[in-house]
C-alpha cells in the first residue's frame, strides 16, 4: 500500500507519482509499527491516518521531498473493553469549487480557503462471552482538519515544534467535529459526501407515533443533506428556517450505553434540509458538487 513514490524524471522529482508507505515514514519506520486502515489526503502536503491501537487515533503527518513529520495525534473516544472499532474509512473530498468567483465587473478576486471538511465512517464492534462479533452501532463523523490543527497548536508547548504525544478526545472532539449515527433509522449507513456535505436516505416517519413493530423498510423514504461549509453556517445564522430545514449548532451526545466510557459530545455546526418522500425506493446514494445519485439494488438478475 502506498501514500507518494516520487520518481525521479529528468533529475527532478514528480510530485504526482506515488510514495510508498515506508518511504513516507522511513525516518520512524522503527517506532511506526502500527497498523491503520486508511488514509485521506487533506492537502497536497498532508495526510490522515486511521490507526488500529489502544487508543484508536487519527494522525495528521506533513511530508516533504526527503522527509515527513507528524503534525499531531489525535485519540478517538474510549471504548469499554470488549468494543472496538471496526472497518474505518474516510470519504470526503475537497471543498473547493471548480470555477474561480469574479466580481461585478468580471474581475477575479481572492477569497479565503474553505475549511476541508472530511467524513469518517465506523461501526463499533462488541465481543460476547463466546467471542462472537456483534455491532454495536455505526457512525459518521464529521470534521474540519483546520480545527484539529488548531486544537494542537494551543496544546503544544511552545518550545516544541510537534507535539510528542497524543491530543485526548476531550481538548479536540468537541469542537472539531460531528457524529451522525447510522443505524436501524437510517437504510444508507454508509453515506456519501463532497464538497462539506454529507448525503443520507432515511425512511420518512410518520407524524404520529408509529406501531409496534413496524418494517421501516416498508416506509417512504426521505434525502437528507447535511451542509457543514462556514459560508452556509454563516448564511443560515440570522435567517428564519424553512419547515422542511433545520440549522443545528447544539451538542450532539451519543450516550455511552456500554459502548464507550463516557458520553461522547459533538458540536460542528450544520445546517440540514429534508426533501420530500421520493417516488420510488433506493438502496443508497452518491453525491457530487452538483448533484445527488440514487442507487438501487435489483435481486433479480434477470431485470
Amino acid at each position: 500500500m502506498g501514500l507518494a513514490d516520487r520518481e525521479v524524471k529528468n533529475g527532478q522529482k514528480s510530485p504526482f507519482s506515488i510514495l510508498s508507505t515506508s518511504d513516507v515514514f522511513g525516518q520512524s519506520k522503527a517506532a511506526f509499527q502500527c497498523s491503520y486502515d486508511d488514509f485521506t489526503f487533506i492537502d497536497s502536503s498532508m495526510v490522515m491516518l486511521t490507526v488500529l491501537d489502544r487508543p484508536v487515533t487519527l494522525q495528521i503527518w506533513r511530508f516533504g521531498d526527503d522527509t515527513a513529520s507528524r503534525v499531531g495525534t489525535f485519540e478517538m473516544p474510549a471504548t469499554t473493553l470488549d468494543t472496538a472499532y471496526f472497518a474505518m474509512h474516510f470519504d470526503g473530498g475537497s471543498t473547493a469549487s471548480v470555477g474561480r468567483p469574479k466580481s461585478l465587473d468580471g474581475t477575479p478576486f481572492a477569497l479565503e480557503p474553505t475549511p476541508r471538511t472530511i467524513a469518517l465512517s465506523f461501526s463499533l464492534i462488541e465481543t460476547d462471552t463466546e467471542l462472537e462479533e456483534l455491532e454495536a452501532a455505526t457512525y459518521t463523523m464529521m470534521m474540519q482538519p483546520s480545527l484539529m490543527i488548531d486544537a494542537v497548536k494551543k496544546a503544544q508547548n511552545p518550545l516544541q515544534r510537534f507535539s510528542g504525544h497524543g491530543l485526548e478526545w476531550k481538548k479536540w472532539g468537541p469542537q472539531c467535529t460531528r457524529w451522525i449515527a447510522q443505524d436501524g433509522d437510517n437504510l444508507n449507513w454508509d453515506p456519501s459526501s463532497a464538497g462539506g456535505r454529507l448525503v443520507t436516505i432515511t425512511p420518512g416517519w410518520p407524524a404520529e407515533a408509529p406501531p409496534e413493530g413496524l418494517d421501516i423498510t416498508t416506509l417512504p423514504q426521505v434525502i437528507q443533506l447535511y451542509d457543514f461549509r462556514p459560508e452556509i453556517i454563516r448564511r443560515y445564522m440570522n435567517e428564519e428556517m424553512g419547515p422542511n430545514e433545520e440549522l443545528v449548532v447544539g451538542e450532539t451526545v451519543v450516550h455511552k450505553s456500554g459502548i464507550f466510557l463516557e458520553d461522547v459530545i459533538s458540536s460542528l455546526p450544520y445546517h440540514v434540509v429534508t426533501s420530500g418522500e421520493l417516488p420510488f425506493r433506493v438502496s443508497g446514494a452518491m453525491l457530487d458538487e452538483g448533484h445527488i445519485i440514487g442507487t438501487q439494488v435489483i435481486s433479480n438478475p434477470s431485470l
